[in-house]
């Protein structure tokens, strides 16, 4: 098995990507070129890419992922409800196949990330367009969980989430409804956003500037986010957070503002003793994808189902 690969899909609202995926080694990435992408397309396309050496397929996607590997719901792919996705692949490449959630795949691939965590337990949080986290023990998700749309902020102004709630902890710190609460502000002050630039970009931008707007959006994050990490923590605890996801990456490296997260989560803890040390999934290498321990999750749990 030793040059053996795993061809590798991550799915989301763009469409989606394919990889081949060899040990720790990640091939560049394929944009599935479907204009509107339906499971039948995808399916076709998975057939399409196979090539000899290919010994399992393995695909991460946003939403709810059953034990048997249908998808059961995720608004990202747009798909119907209830497509039992990988019985499809099986059918139609012959190969073994794995389906899971995009955040399962990320807890499973820190363990591969860190390898100091063999053995132990952590929870790994995601903050990128949306929020997720999951309990995990030695590289394996032991408790999926969902905090995300646990509402945090119980106000009538709260914020509207996607989902339809006020208040929700994505709602204050997921990329998306950040993105928009830029759009909202900067529409209400008259702020101009060059042309081009994303708004979290320009909101990063207007933080590094101290701009009051910009450090007020960033401190309602930091307490959303301490919260929801807080009682996520009460629920699972655990000595360990992987931090991972597009904001992550960003936001919680300006200046202060992990450190307004951490007071915020600390106030909410009884204790010391209850605070965790954090791990940020550090940035890819030049030329990996930015969601490389979720591909080396998934690859590895495919990989498990032929050896």
């Amino acid at each position: 098995m030793q040059n053996a690969s795993i061809l590798e899909v991550e799915l989301g609202g763009s469409g989606g990507r394919i990889f081949t995926v060899r040990g720790r080694k990640i091939g560049p990435p394929k944009k599935i070129p479907v204009a509107k992408l339906t499971p039948e397309s995808l399916v076709r396309f998975i057939a399409s890419q196979l090539r000899p050496g290919i010994v399992a397929i393995a695909v991460s996607t946003s939403g709810f992922v059953t034990k048997d590997g249908a998808i059961e719901h995720s608004t990202n792919t747009h798909f119907p409800p209830n497509v039992p996705l990988r019985q499809m692949i099986e059918a139609a490449t012959g190969l073994p196949a794995v389906v899971m959630n995009d955040l399962w795949a990320g807890g499973t691939g820190s363990g591969i990330v860190f390898p100091k965590l063999a053995g132990k337990r952590y929870n790994c949080v995601n903050f990128g367009g949306g929020v997720g986290q999951c309990a995990c023990e030695d590289g394996r998700v032991i408790s999926p969980c969902e905090f995300g749309h646990s509402r945090i902020v119980d106000s009538i102004f709260a914020r509207r989430c996607a989902c339809g709630k006020q208040g929700c902890a994505e709602a204050y710190t997921g990329g998306e409804s950040m993105r928009r609460e830029v759009l909202f502000t900067t529409d209400a002050l008259g702020i101009g956003i060059p042309k081009g630039m994303h708004p979290c970009a320009f909101l990063d931008e207007r933080f590094l500037a101290n701009d009051r707007w910009a450090i007020d959006i960033y401190r309602q994050f930091a307490f959303a986010a301490g919260v929801y990490m807080a009682n996520f923590q009460l629920a699972n605890p655990a000595p360990v957070y992987t931090l991972r996801g597009s904001l992550a990456r960003k936001a919680l490296h300006l200046p202060g503002v992990m450190d307004w997260v951490e007071e915020q989560m600390s106030s909410e803890l009884s204790g010391e003793s209850w605070r965790p040390k954090f791990l940020f999934v550090p940035p890819p290498a030049n030329g990996d994808p930015n969601d490389y321990d979720a591909i080396l999750g998934a690859a590895s749990m495919a990989m498990k189902l032929v050896k």
